[in-house]
């Protein structure tokens, strides 16, 4: 078995969406003509209230029998709503959109320094494990995008039923079986980096200003391998 394993995290550290998720939902807004909305309207609610912001819970103390996006509709009705639209039936039919739209492909794209950091991490003998608080569509975007082969195993919290830094969602890393050595590679300094801390693993942050003046940050994916022996 490899000795070392790579944590990577997904969002805005392999890949970034225009716009996350208020983008989506403000573009799926004006596609269907309606304009007298501000992004600020909409963006509180997925600052605050997606499932990765309660993630001190396991998703089946507060999901109540519901799939992910049934949870995370909920919350996007509540946007649609804040932006103006009452109407149930229109409501119900702009939430509904919300889905394909955040994943259509081509609003997706890889950083210019992840492939190849990603094959460095491969040749030079690391299993590499993708986790991420994300949609139950993960492996799919992974795929997509033409990664999904560097890993040895994908993690989306939608899945597992953690987000992070949950310990839970960490611990299921252990389902490839327990390496040496692990690295968390990832932009959030909570979710990513401290998570990874009290797990025991060597954390890095990337592509994140460092306002906790943390001893292991890099700018981009290049930098990481000061850190990774």
């Amino acid at each position: 078995m490899k000795q070392k394993c790579i944590l990577w995290d997904f969002d805005n550290t392999l890949a970034f969406r225009d716009g996350k998720w208020t983008r989506t939902l403000a573009d799926i807004l004006k596609k269907n003509g309606y304009s007298n909305f501000s992004e600020n309207d909409i963006s509180p609610f997925f600052k605050k209230e997606l499932p990765w912001n309660r993630h001190e819970e396991a998703h089946d103390q507060y999901f109540e029998g519901r799939t992910w996006w049934e949870v995370a509709n909920a919350v996007i009705s509540r946007a649609v709503s804040a932006a103006g639209i009452t109407d149930p039936d229109e409501n119900c039919k702009l939430t509904l959109q919300f889905r394909d739209e955040y994943l259509k492909l081509e609003a997706w794209h890889l950083f210019d320094d992840t492939i190849v950091n990603l094959k460095r991490s491969v040749e030079s003998g690391f299993a590499n494990i993708l986790i991420s608080n994300h949609t139950p569509e993960l492996s799919m975007l992974a795929g997509k995008l033409g990664i999904e082969n560097f890993f040895n195993l994908i993690l989306s919290s939608a899945l597992t039923g953690y987000d992070k830094p949950h310990r839970e969602m960490f611990r299921q890393i252990y389902r490839i079986g327990a390496y040496e050595k692990y690295y968390m590679v990832g932009d959030n300094y909570n979710a990513d980096v401290l998570g990874g801390l009290r797990m025991g693993f060597t954390s890095i942050l990337v592509r994140n200003e460092n306002l906790m003046k943390y001893e292991y940050s890099s700018k981009d994916l290049h930098g990481i391998w000061e850190f990774i022996g």
